[in-house]
């Protein structure tokens, strides 16, 4: 169905991008009374990862309406004294069970958030660089050099809705079909949708293939299996 004037949203490309790691810090330590400190360069924090987490609560994608970019934080660079630095906040995306992701580049499918998949990590950060810590030797027992940290990594993806119709109604509005459902269904139980038969034909043509030529203005109710 795509975007239409409500607040219902079931097809949305964001950019996602991963946290790079920290790199490492290379530093020797120097105290008055302690002589041949040696190397004390913490390693860099691990970047943050992005996670697509299924929301029982929602069921639209309109929260990806306006915003189309997310990043998780980077990882803190290491410091003196073996300090490792802070790891990079992850970001989690939440989105209503039954969403698929996918490449937006290749259109594959990367997973399917139905069934029993919950959470799904889209993008690992990077790891956070070696101190000099790490890479002092018999023969080099002061070594200068630290291990960067790992980049980010990125993706575009497409989020789609998957809308289950298991029956439909079809009628001109204000006709009673709202008080149809509420008198056989706890409210509770269902998502109603209504949509203007403009942006609907492929929907109602399954149901019936003359309504769309016969019947202008009419609306049609979905009962929707989330």
């Amino acid at each position: 169905m795509g975007d239409t004037n409500t607040n219902f949203v079931d097809y949305v490309k964001i950019y996602c991008r991963s946290g790079k790691g920290g790199k490492g810090c290379s530093h020797l330590h120097r105290a008055k009374y302690i002589p041949k400190g040696g190397p004390d360069g913490g390693d860099g924090g691990r970047g943050g990862d992005v996670i697509i987490k299924v929301d029982t609560g929602l069921n639209t994608l309109v929260d990806y309406k306006h915003r189309r970019k997310f990043s998780a934080t980077d990882g803190a660079e290491g410091g003196k004294r073996n300090c490792r630095g802070k790891d990079g906040e992850d970001i989690v995306l939440k989105v209503p069970r039954g969403t698929v992701i996918r490449d937006a580049e290749s259109n594959k499918v990367i997973i399917d958030m139905s069934g029993n998949m919950s959470e799904y990590k889209i993008l690992t950060g990077g790891r956070g660089g070696c101190g000099n810590q790490h890479y002092a030797t018999s023969t080099m027992q002061a070594p200068k050099y630290a291990q960067p940290g790992q980049p980010a990594k990125e993706i575009e993806v497409i989020f789609e809705l998957k809308i289950i119709a298991d029956v439909g109604l079809i009628g001109f509005p204000s006709v009673g079909k709202s008080t149809f459902l509420s008198n056989i269904f706890p409210p509770d139980d269902i998502f109603v949708l209504y949509v203007p038969i403009f942006s609907a034909i492929s929907i109602i043509s399954s149901l019936s293939k003359h309504a769309t030529g016969l019947i202008t203005g009419i609306f049609v109710t979905l009962f929707i299996h989330c």
